[in-house]
């Protein structure tokens, strides 16, 4: 292509006009480009950084203590009860902390309107649940301990679903990040009560019906 093709003196005046208005969109679009791309960028970046934080929230170090040293470190006279419970206790914590990272790290999360965030953790309580109830049955937990220990968890679920709900309609934390780190205070203080209280609860509900039966080669 010559140089005669820039040449303006031998252009109509219509030609001239359609060049300046091509050559101005394409100087537009790559203006608007960048700015596009650098605002998903932005908003990818601080998307990230709000993620990175509610991951080091303390909720997850607590759970992981509560797996590794604190279930651990029960004991009790029979180790047919002992493996049981902690089983059962275990994988409550392991179906928490997965439900949580799995919840938090959706693409689209922290982008979320108030009434989309609101079902979504309305609907989290009974996800754990439900995943708890499987992971347990797969582990070979009797059903009737099953059925026993959500009894006594639903209590403490119900009191999450409540505090959730208040969260949702509390103005003063105006963003779903605030939202999620004050949701995340609310599972570490609960979950803290049902590690301190559950076990012994059933303990003492179930009395002797564990009497000669056998789990993961365990008896009493």
């Amino acid at each position: 292509m010559g140089p005669e093709f820039l040449n303006l003196n031998s252009m109509t005046a219509l030609e001239i006009v359609i060049l300046i208005t091509v050559i101005g969109l394409l100087a537009f679009s790559r203006t608007l480009g960048t700015r596009i791309a650098e605002t998903i960028q932005l908003k990818w970046g601080n998307n990230a950084r709000k993620l990175r934080d509610l991951k080091s929230h303390p909720l997850f170090n607590q759970i992981n203590t509560w797996r590794e040293i604190t279930i651990k470190n029960i004991n009790y006279e029979c180790p047919l009860r002992e493996k049981l419970f902690t089983d059962m206790l275990d994988i409550k914590l392991k179906c928490l902390y997965g439900e949580i990272e799995e919840t938090i790290s959706k693409s689209d999360y922290f982008d979320s309107d108030i009434d989309t965030f609101r079902t979504i953790w309305t609907n989290f309580q009974p996800r754990v649940r439900l995943n708890w109830k499987q992971s347990c049955e797969e582990e070979g937990v009797f059903g009737d301990m099953i059925r026993r220990m959500d009894e006594i968890y639903e209590e403490k679920a119900d009191v999450i679903q409540r505090l959730i709900i208040s969260v949702c309609r509390d103005e003063s934390k105006k963003t779903i990040f605030e939202k999620t780190k004050t949701i995340l205070d609310i599972h570490r203080a609960v979950y803290y009560s049902l590690l301190s209280h559950t076990l012994e609860d059933i303990l003492k509900s179930i009395n002797g019906e564990l009497n000669k039966r056998e789990y993961k080669g365990f008896g009493c």
